[in-house]
């Protein structure tokens, strides 16, 4: 059962309907990351295809970050009032749950994918529907859903692999049994339902499973999280899990540490019909599981295994890439890429599309080392193409995980600087600025609300920033300054030039370099 029912395969766009079928490159995929490569490609004047097997534009704008967010901010919107005296007193009732679920459809656009793929067209890129698949070098066959002809297209540079990643679901003994959809939930139903479950089970506290018990105890509903680990939110710094662990309890979560789920049966009727049983020994009834336990590459029946790879594949699996993120096949022929998901480097919308920009110029610059001048010609190379090659390592990319409070991050945890060998240093800020001549100056705008926590790893023989941590209200707006830091490897001396406004959260990063000796 799709969520709400939603028309995945629309018949527009068969590949039938196209009168070419040679490109110089062709996406497999056309999420945010596809289509940022894809339109880079064609404003320098190459054709470009970009094969889609469900609705135009991937999970993003779907089922994903924009959904999502969509529904947590009205919730983040009361709670903010709430803090303030003049606003509280005007708050008296919760978020009107049904205003909340038609805002997210405006969003999602009712789940229409023509904007989008207009959007794309008007760009240059030619699109079409269907499951692609590769087929040999620079060779891809596209299937239409519910069909079993496959057309064959032909790409004259280059194919890129962009097809995001899914959800991973584990082997727990009863789960294939529950009714999907009600009984069952994946992540596109928590984006999707026009409803609250009675009691919604939410295995996994990472980054989805701690938005959505967000989402819906601000929603009003009952909801278990279950931590399979000692804290929720494994990866990130372990007081902020905390912070946000203790924001779930707060706003009637009940949060189960190192509890794992072994069996699900069902129990009678009603509400309470699902029964999870712990590895703790304890059982919980429920109405809705939600699996919220990873992602992986979205690579099974791609036909990859198939090519004479120069590194290890199997279906499932990322797809392995150099640092321009091209699959290197046995004949060292350069022309099959994996950008975003599919490659499994750092599994953000972001990163994706910065992995599109090196995987963009990679191509464009092969191509000027190939083709002849007259053909060089015929292409306008306005991108600058000089950057082939990742630069940011994988600890410079940001990430942000919107609970309340929210958790915003980028580099290493003090924990897996030490792993990495770094003799590192944490130094850390309450918000409140004890201290300070005007502490917390933007709690007078924003009440107990402002309230947060900041945490800085710092490299103490190369006196560098290595990773930054940030729990608060709207504290993802502090990553890029700390972003840049970590990504060039600036010195700490030089980061006392960079002033923050007065009265911002900014003013977190003078109070953290004061901690830190500066």
């Amino acid at each position: 059962m799709q969520p709400r029912n939603v028309n995945l395969h629309p018949p527009s766009y068969h590949p039938s309907s196209l009168v070419d079928a040679e490109f110089d490159v062709i996406f497999i995929g056309s999420g945010p990351v596809a289509n940022y490569g894809a339109a880079r490609l064609t404003r320098t004047g190459l054709t470009v295809l970009a094969v889609e097997a469900e609705l135009y534009g991937g999970d993003c704008p779907f089922w994903a970050c924009v959904p999502s967010k969509a529904l947590l901010r009205p919730i983040e919107a009361l709670a903010a009032a709430n803090a303030v005296d003049g606003a509280r007193e005007m708050c008296s009732k919760g978020v009107d749950v049904n205003s909340v679920f038609a805002r997210r459809d405006r969003f999602v656009l009712n789940w229409k994918d023509d904007f989008i793929a207009n959007l794309a067209t008007g760009n240059g890129i030619t699109v079409v529907r269907g499951w692609g698949r590769i087929e040999g070098t620079k060779r891809v066959s596209v299937q239409p859903h519910g069909e079993e002809d496959r057309y064959l297209f032909e790409a004259r540079h280059a194919v890129v692999l962009a097809t995001g990643s899914e959800s991973y679901v584990p082997e727990i003994k009863g789960l294939e049994h529950l009714d999907n959809g009600s009984e069952r939930w994946d992540p596109r139903h928590v984006t999707s339902s026009n409803y609250v479950p009675a009691h919604l089970i939410i295995l996994g506290a990472g980054a989805v499973g701690t938005e959505a018990a967000t989402t819906y105890a601000g929603l009003g509903g009952k909801v278990t999280l279950l931590s399979a680990g000692v804290e929720i939110m494994p990866g990130i710094e372990r007081h902020a899990a905390e912070l946000v662990r203790k924001g779930l309890i707060a706003s009637g979560v009940d949060v189960r540490l190192s509890a794992r789920a072994t069996e699900i049966r069902r129990h009678g009727s009603g509400p309470s019909r699902v029964e999870v049983l712990l590895s703790t020994g304890e059982t919980i009834r429920g109405s809705t599981v939600l699996v919220a336990t990873g992602r992986r590459a979205k690579t099974v029946d791609l036909d990859l295994e198939k090519l004479s790879l120069s590194q290890h594949f199997a279906p499932g699996l990322p797809a392995p890439t150099n640092d321009s993120l091209c699959v290197e096949t046995e004949d060292n022929e350069k022309w099959l890429y994996a950008i975003g998901d599919t490659n499994g480097r750092n599994m953000t919308t972001h990163s994706g599309v910065y992995h599109a920009r090196i995987a963009s110029n990679a191509i464009l610059s092969h191509l000027a080392n190939i083709l002849s001048p007259s053909e060089l010609e015929k292409l306008i190379f306005k991108n600058n193409i000089t950057e082939t090659r990742l630069k940011s390592e994988p600890i410079a990319i940001p990430k942000t995980i919107f609970t309340s409070p929210t958790v915003a991050t980028v580099g290493h945890t003090l924990s897996s600087a030490l792993d990495k060998g770094i003799k590192a240093n944490q130094v850390s800020v309450d918000f409140s600025f004890p201290g300070a001549p005007f502490p917390g100056a933007w709690l007078w705008a924003d009440g107990e609300y402002g309230h947060g926590w900041a945490s800085w790893i710092i490299d103490v023989d190369e006196q560098i920033l290595v990773g930054a941590t940030y729990v608060g209200h709207q504290v993802e707006e502090l990553l890029v300054p700390a972003t840049f830091a970590i990504s060039n490897k600036t010195p700490m001396r030089e980061l006392v030039h960079v002033v923050p406004c007065f009265p911002t959260r900014g003013e977190v990063w003078r109070f953290l370099l004061e901690q830190a000796g500066y």
